[in-house]
């Protein structure tokens, strides 16, 4: 079978950036790679010409396009001149605007339309049609079904696992490579490394693209293709590229073991540059050149006008993180359609403070797919099929000025900016050829072509020069909808149910947020690009019985838990020890109320201590090997407690990037600087201290087992670097205190050290020990102070009496019945080999906290509702909670488990991978 591949030319009508750079259409590339057995070729109409001589001398079966949103009525043109030619030949539209709309495609046409990545589903929908079979069983496509409307084939993943994918088929573009080029990057390439977009900008689409899942690929696949690559030059056209630290400092750690030389032009994010010198130093040192960096606006208002999350100031410390390493910044930024002459003076007045060559100034153009296009559709000026207007130079709201004034006063913005010649010597760093050179010669004739552009732009808005923008080609005489007659159904994702639909988890707000979408949430205050994306998110769940968090059970917390009249078998909870329902602890908890009574009636320090608050505290002091100990009302407050009064502005942090949240907001709370070194990475750690002199004290962070990975920290090493850069350490015991070590001493029982070797012991009485609340355990002085010095412990009111006894006891019976680590460990150590044996990604876990890694957030909820069908609780774990792209299953073995249990569960996992996207099917994420 005949594939052309064929990318359409951009409108004449469009503004802008064809006339500066022309890269290469890598999603066709990447389609091309996908069909292996068929002879393929390109075809890109933005450099070539002679459609019509191709379709007659390659005769093609299948015609496939790709486009933006400027180039639809190109793409239907072209659908209709294939038509004209062969009507059996089928034709397929693509792109990121075709699946966030569809409709927009819907054409006579037009055969079907890929509503995901299309390296993957095109090898099926060629197979499908290749063999007679109807594309409505197809699933993943849109087929045109009438004026404006498709039918919508049942739900596929958006694409495969990244690390999958083929190479992209460079060979087939080996005749234009030398014209593909981005400002003066050239001769270019261009690649992906991740699909999808972590942040919901407002003004942006991508998040809808991919219904806001993250594919990520590794740093060898990432490695392996660059090495590939022949250009000089890189362009990586990820959304964000610059966003994962760990990764980063891999594929730089590559680069560099490789001796691979290239030169790279990637996006990033203002607030992670600013925070984030040393990652970029590292990158320049491997050839970093540029950063596309949105700045967005000038001030702190304008940027939450467009759902932005950073500040003004992150905008500023980002270009001078840049340029401080040698890294030229292209900056984009979002004119109000309201600007007037003294709004664009303020903008130009903001460029040269910053000290910026490089602009891109797009009006605010709401996009379809964003989430403010709902909320300026009924404003727009700009006819939505007149697509070629849609290209984020043209204004497509009303504005204040006459749309004349407005486009000179754009105009004159670039005039003064790029334009300027002695702007250009004055501030660029590693990118600007000689002015005379030919690159530069390109770019001035471009820059001469969009200012012609833009001295006719308010013409475009209105009589015959609109209408060429409305213009799709003339029709296909007799030709219909391939999807007329068929119903119009709902895109939902959906779940195989396998005979389980029976157990449904409860919706806890019974439906409220999804049956009142339209209503503006609290008269704003939660308007905002992050609560938008949780009310979606938990509006999903819930339409489709995947919101399985907030469950009231029915039972007593332990192994098997019931819920709405079924029992489950329970593998999320923090039980460790298995204690939760231990005779002799309840007993204490009841004796305690008898006594003392349900509270104290105040704080510890003033009237809300009684004795058994001093027996706990003394109790885990000597249970750790320390001095004293303090407890508190729960861990969260006693990881605060300790960072806010201990450290101030001129100390320092120096956390694990995996270290829990409570931690970070500490650190916050007290305005101290805070570093993070990449997880368990020594070397990392060890550079880090060796600037511990710049500050006037350092404290070094770490977890005993880590909540979400399982893994361990390499404790005596932390501790020898302590010793070496005179720094204190803090270790977070949250999930080893009670678990560790021969008599559940902790992480310092395991590896056989001095606890007195630890600055700060901190812990909780939640998870192996069943009760609730937190200590901090270490020196008297220590103690002391944080007794008369620290907030959460001197506003927060004391645990109550029935708690603080349930935690003695607990300690109690750990001592006396230390068969109970043995169980966990066995237990443990079981899980993780079955799984591992059925393809599962378990990292790096020697604990009893196993993560099952599925990557998508989508794929991990599905897995979770999956496995609740058939009877077993894991809960899905999404980011923030872990890093984008690892979205995960977090299972906790406990040592309440008996066989007949494990063997249960290791059967629900082996029967649900059938059940999920091929990513998860084959153990990758």
């Amino acid at each position: 079978m005949k594939v052309l591949l064929i990318r359409p030319p951009v409108p004449p009508q469009t503004i802008g950036l064809s006339n500066v750079m022309i890269c290469e259409p890598l999603e066709l590339e990447y389609l091309a790679a996908g069909v292996d057995d068929d002879e393929v070729q390109i075809l890109d109409l933005i450099i070539e010409r002679g459609l019509e001589k191709r379709l007659r001398e390659f005769s093609p079966d299948v015609v496939g396009l790709s486009c933006y949103i400027t180039g639809v009525n190109e793409v239907i043109k072209i659908c209709r001149l294939v038509k004209r030619w062969n009507r059996d030949c089928l034709t397929v539209v693509g792109g990121v605007h075709a699946s966030v709309a569809p409709e927009d495609f819907a054409d006579p046409s037009v055969d079907s339309i890929a509503l995901g990545d299309g390296t993957a589903l095109m090898p099926r929908l060629l197979d499908a049609w290749g063999n007679g079979r109807k594309l409505e069983g197809l699933p993943g496509i849109a087929i045109p079904s009438g004026e404006g409307k498709v039918y919508v084939t049942r739900e596929a993943p958006y694409m495969t696992a990244p690390d999958y994918l083929p190479h992209p088929r460079r060979d087939l573009t080996a005749h234009l490579r030398h014209r593909y080029y981005y400002l003066f990057h050239q001769p270019v390439a261009t690649m992906k490394t991740t699909w999808g977009c972590w942040y919901d900008c407002s003004f942006c689409m991508t998040w809808a693209v991919t219904g806001g899942t993250v594919f990520s690929r590794s740093a060898e696949s990432i490695v392996r293709e660059i090495e590939s690559i022949k250009e000089p030059e890189i362009y990586i056209v990820d959304d964000i590229f610059l966003i994962n630290s760990p990764r980063l400092r891999e594929i730089a750690h590559l680069l560099r073991t490789n001796g691979i030389h290239k030169h790279f032009l990637v996006y990033g994010r203002a607030d992670y540059i600013a925070d984030n010198e040393d990652v970029i130093r590292e990158w320049s040192e491997v050839g970093l050149r540029a950063v596309i960096v949105g700045l967005e606006a000038a001030t702190s208002e304008e940027l939450g006008q467009v759902g932005k999350k950073v500040t003004a100031d992150q905008n500023r410390l980002c270009v001078e993180v840049l340029r401080r390493n040698g890294v030229d910044i292209y900056a984009s930024l979002i004119p109000q359609p309201w600007y007037r002459r003294k709004d664009w003076e303020r903008l130009y007045a903001y460029i040269e403070k910053l000290g910026i060559y490089y602009v891109n100034i797009s009006p605010l153009t709401p996009l379809p797919g964003s989430a403010m296009f709902s909320e300026y559709e009924d404003r727009i000026t700009v006819p939505r099929r007149a697509h070629p207007l849609w290209d984020l130079t043209h204004v497509v709201l009303p504005t204040q000025d006459t749309l004349k004034d407005y486009y000179r006063q754009l105009l004159r913005l670039y005039a003064r900016t790029v334009l300027s010649v002695r702007r250009a010597a004055r501030l660029t760093l590693r990118t600007r050829p000689p002015v005379w050179s030919p690159k530069y010669l390109r770019l001035w004739m471009g820059a001469v072509r969009i200012f012609f552009q833009f001295i006719n732009a308010h013409k475009h808005h209105s009589g015959k020069r609109l209408e060429r923008s409305l213009d799709r080609g003339p029709a296909v005489p007799g030709l219909d909808y391939r999807g007329a007659g068929l119903a119009i159904v709902d895109n939902q994702p959906t779940m195989t149910r396998r005979g389980y639909s029976e157990r449904k988890p409860i919706d806890p707000y019974h439906g409220y947020l999804f049956s009142d979408q339209e209503r503006k949430p609290c008269n704003g205050l939660l308007d905002h690009p992050l609560a938008r994306k949780w009310r979606d998110v938990v509006s999903w769940g819930i339409r489709e019985s995947l919101y399985t968090y907030q469950q009231p059970y029915q039972s007593k917390a332990g192994p098997l838990q019931v819920l709405n009249g079924h029992t489950y078998r329970m593998i999320s909870s923090y039980d460790y020890l298995g204690l939760r329902g231990h005779p002799a602890i309840e007993k204490a908890a009841h004796e305690a109320i008898e006594r003392y009574g349900t509270g104290t009636g105040g704080v510890r320090l003033l009237t809300g201590s009684t004795d058994l608050h001093y027996e706990l505290d003394e109790t885990i002091a000597k249970f750790k090997g320390v001095e004293a100990s303090l407890s508190f009302s729960s861990g969260y407050l006693a990881n605060l407690a300790v960072i806010s009064a201990l450290f101030r502005p001129g100390d320092r942090i120096v956390s694990d990037a995996r270290a829990h949240r409570s931690l970070s907001d500490a650190c916050k709370l007290a305005r101290v600087e805070a570093v993070t070194f990449p997880h368990n990475d020594l070397n990392r750690l060890e550079d880090l201290l060796r600037q511990s002199r710049d500050f006037r004290r350092t404290l070094i962070i770490v977890e005993g087992v880590y909540s979400m990975d399982g893994d361990i920290c390499p404790l005596p090493e932390i501790i020898d670097l302590k010793k070496k850069y005179s720094c204190h350490l803090m270790v977070d015991e949250a999930h080893s205190f009670g678990c560790l070590g021969a008599t559940g001493r902790g992480v310092d029982e395991y590896f056989g050290v001095s606890a007195a070797d630890v600055d700060v012991w901190m812990g909780t009485l939640s998870k192996a020990i069943p009760s609730t609340g937190g200590f901090i355990a270490g020196s008297m002085e220590l103690i002391i102070y944080l007794q008369h010095g620290s907030g959460p412990f001197m506003f927060s009111a004391a645990a109550s009496p029935a708690l603080v006894a349930s935690a003695l006891e607990a300690i109690e019976v750990i001592q006396q019945e230390p068969e109970r680590q043995v169980r966990l460990r066995d237990n443990a150590a079981y899980l993780r080999r079955h799984l591992k044996q059925l393809g599962y990604d378990t990292g790096d876990t020697e604990s009893h906290i196993i993560p099952v890694i599925l990557g998508s957030d989508r794929d991990a909820y599905k897995f979770s509702h999956a496995l609740f069908e058939r009877g077993t609780i894991a809960l899905a774990v999404v980011p923030p909670a872990v890093s984008p792209g690892a979205a995960r299953l977090r299972i906790c073995a406990t040592a309440s488990y008996d066989r007949d249990f494990l063997e249960k569960v290791v059967a629900d996992f082996a029967a649900c991978r059938t059940l999920l996207s091929p990513s998860v099917a084959h153990g990758g994420h």
